[in-house]
């Protein structure tokens, strides 16, 4: 997961229907002590993401969302809608999506295919059809987002450069490959400011909008009818050295 800039994953497990999100533990807060009364979750600060990816799944299933009268154990806790914040349903400690959110650039979900964890040879391609188009509208979502490279005055490839999105308290890196992809809130038309830092000492702010259009120009480009609109600005003087493209989730 280090070694590759990995930006979007999943695992498929069973005995439930349901798509679960980060923080899968309970992460209580500083001074917490046995016996106290338990804290709430915290929630990660990519929340809204979080519920975006999962509901791209569940709403997709065949039969997810149609859990409308309790689930494979009699309750209901996604509330029918097929998705629900690990830690508030069954927290567990040290889970690769935890791991991957913390530590690397990757949003990972526990999807839940169903109440059967060893479904019968027969009920396979059933199983596949009902998770097809779910699975590929999962995927799509990576190209969701912002993208880069992050170069130098020379224009040299930055590895491990760390970016901040302005509002999301959640920084990314770019990897050997120098890409980053920093996904806004699904409900983000414009994000205000973006700081990159080379880690040795050198910041650059990024102001940018996302709007439709149908053009380019020397700080633009296009992917699907989305334009992100580029001012990269260093003591003043405008880079021309950076090129961003995404998509808007809500087109």
């Amino acid at each position: 997961m280090q070694s590759h800039p990995f930006v979007l994953g999943a695992n498929f497990q069973g005995g439930e229907t349901i798509v679960a999100y980060p923080y899968d533990s309970l992460r209580r807060s500083a001074g917490y002590q046995h016996g106290d009364p338990e804290d709430e979750p915290q929630v990660v600060a990519d929340e809204s993401l979080f519920r975006w990816l999962a509901v791209s799944y569940a709403s997709t299933h065949l039969s997810m969302v149609q859990n409308l009268h309790g689930s494979c154990q009699g309750d209901t806790p996604s509330g029918g809608h097929g998705i629900v914040n690990r830690a508030k349903w069954k927290p567990i400690t040290g889970s690769m999506n935890d791991f991957s959110y913390l530590h690397t650039n990757c949003f990972e979900l526990s999807i839940f295919l169903g109440c059967d964890k060893f479904p019968h040879q027969s009920e396979l391609a059933q199983e596949w059809e009902k998770n097809r188009e779910a699975m590929i509208i999962f995927m799509e979502q990576v190209h969701r987002g912002i993208r880069g490279i992050v170069k130098d005055q020379q224009g040299n490839a930055i590895a491990n450069a760390t970016v901040s999105v302005e509002g999301i308290n959640h920084d990314v890196t770019t990897g050997l490959s120098t890409q980053d992809s920093s996904p806004p809130p699904p409900s983000a038309t414009e994000i205000n400011e973006v700081e990159i830092n080379d880690n040795n000492g050198n910041d650059d702010h990024h102001d940018y909008n996302i709007t439709p259009d149908n053009h380019y120009n020397s700080h633009n480009a296009k992917v699907h009818h989305t334009l992100v609109r580029l001012v990269a600005h260093r003591d003043g003087a405008v880079l021309d050295t950076w090129r961003f493209h995404g998509l808007h989730p809500g087109l």
